[in-house]
């Protein structure tokens, strides 16, 4: 999800104001610089065509209600993400994960190294087993943002999941002329996966591709606060979900997020 984008405004004055500005600009720079805000909040609320996750359809092609919310603070993020669908007739599926991580950045801000936690759990009794994963990401931070990934279940099914990965961001804002505090781009990205026995347990190795996940998302900046956003993933089923009788899927989405 994009941050708000400020324009700078220029302001061009005659001759006789430039004494007045350079007054104003020694005066500001005597005062102290205003802290940067150490935390922030986000609360969000997305609807899916369906339920897709790690390229397995969890919700049998029903839509999905996903509200989401996280805390961040001085590098650490506690985040709340729920799915909810009408996945079989007369069962309402039910998914509250609950999680926490650290993130730090290395090499002149190069490199962004993320650990942490995630619970899964599923009020219900019925949509899943209750499991822990724990997960780590590094980042790289130039050209198209390649990544790598690893979650690895610990609970429930000693199974994990890894992802390679781009992205890359193309910045609407200027070129269409928006107001201040307005933000537009579209967001293609990639990712290639393999599966460590999660989905597919089928010969003793348990390492085979799992899927390609194509996607393309399109934040909308309204100000400050106010964003919200539409997409499209193109999961292609490769040989981990081919075994379990996974074929591929096209999916969307549309949300709002609101940032303090």
């Amino acid at each position: 999800m994009s941050k708000s984008m400020w324009r700078l405004i220029l302001v061009a004055g005659c001759v006789a104001a430039l004494g007045t500005g350079a007054v104003r600009a020694q005066e500001a720079a005597s005062e102290p610089a205003e802290s940067e805000k150490e935390w922030s909040a986000t609360v969000g609320f997305d609807v899916w065509s369906e339920y897709l996750f790690r390229g397995v359809d969890l919700s049998g092609n029903d839509i999905l209600l996903n509200p989401y919310a996280s805390f961040s603070w001085k590098g650490f993020t506690a985040y709340y993400w729920g799915g909810y669908a009408d996945a079989d007739p007369g069962r309402w599926y039910e998914e509250m994960d609950l999680g926490l991580e650290y993130s730090h950045t290395l090499l002149d801000e190069k490199l962004t190294l993320t650990g942490g936690a995630v619970w899964y759990l599923y009020p219900d009794g019925v949509s899943g087993a209750d499991t822990v994963e724990l997960y780590g990401k590094a980042t790289v931070n130039v050209l198209l943002s390649p990544y790598v990934s690893l979650y690895y279940d610990i609970d429930e099914f000693h199974g994990g999941y890894l992802s390679f990965g781009v992205s890359h961001s193309f910045d609407l804002t200027e070129p269409l002329g928006l107001g201040e505090g307005m933000a537009l781009s579209i967001d293609p990205s990639a990712q290639f996966s393999f599966d460590l026995g999660y989905n597919s347990r089928v010969g003793q190795s348990n390492f085979r591709p799992n899927d390609l996940l194509l996607g393309v998302k399109v934040p909308f900046q309204i100000n400050e606060m106010v964003g919200i956003h539409a997409g499209v993933q193109w999961s292609i089923a490769l040989q981990a979900l081919n075994e379990i009788g996974q074929g591929n899927e096209l999916i969307g989405n549309v949300g709002i997020t609101l940032t303090f």
